[in-house]
């Protein structure tokens, strides 16, 4: 019987936050006006296009409607993501210090992010508080891309490491938030923030999680 060993697998989790839709509107009015005030910092090598983006103590921001909010949610899903991919209990896992560098970004027409990390930090987040337009002919539009870290295997012209199926892939993860979503992966894990071709403002929050 064949009793595969499920090894070097980098801890990704994928949530939709319930109920949202209210938050996301408080949200947006939230983070537009920090951007109206000039709450802002140059934008990264990374970052390509209109791009907004902002400091990087956005949960430090609690006189803002929703941030104090928002703050709590990627603090408990730190501490549940945490527990579950390092075998903890709960009572473990909330004896632990999470600290958050946290900030938002305004994505525009044109706009990208390119292959990048967070290697330093535990965790990297990203919260969709709007997703911005869907366009019909680019189905790629905004969406972030993970890279598969077993950067060997991709490269073999092999025909088993072509076919390998779900966890023991060597293909890439492209996702498709929505509004909501929060999105939770490793900081050493390389990623990018695909092309954006809507009008309107594509909305994220993100943070950079640090365990200790």
């Amino acid at each position: 019987m064949i009793k595969p060993l499920n090894k070097f697998m980098p801890p990704i989790a994928v949530l939709q936050v319930p109920s949202s839709e209210n938050l996301n509107e408080t949200l947006k009015r939230s983070l537009n006006e920090l951007k109206s005030e000039g709450y802002s910092r140059d934008k990264f090598p990374t970052d390509d296009g209109d791009v907004f983006v902002s400091q990087f103590d956005l949960f430090k921001q609690s006189r803002k409607d929703g941030i104090s909010e928002l703050s709590a949610i990627f603090k408990q899903v730190a501490q549940e993501v945490t527990a579950y991919f390092c075998g903890l209990s709960k009572s473990e896992s909330l004896s632990l210090n999470y600290s958050f560098e946290s900030w938002f970004h305004f994505s525009y027409y044109g706009s990208s992010k390119s292959v990048h990390s967070h290697g330093e930090y535990s965790w990297a987040m990203v919260y969709y508080v709007d997703t911005g337009d869907i366009i019909d002919n680019k189905k790629n539009s905004g969406k972030i891309r993970l890279y598969n870290p077993n950067k060997p295997a991709s490269v073999i012209p092999d025909f088993v490491n072509e076919h390998l199926q779900g966890a023991y892939s060597s293909s890439n993860i492209t996702l498709s938030p929505r509004n909501g979503t929060l999105i939770v992966f490793p900081g050493y894990l390389e990623h990018e923030v695909l092309t954006y071709w809507g009008e309107s403002p594509r909305v994220m929050v993100a943070a950079n999680c640090k365990v200790t």
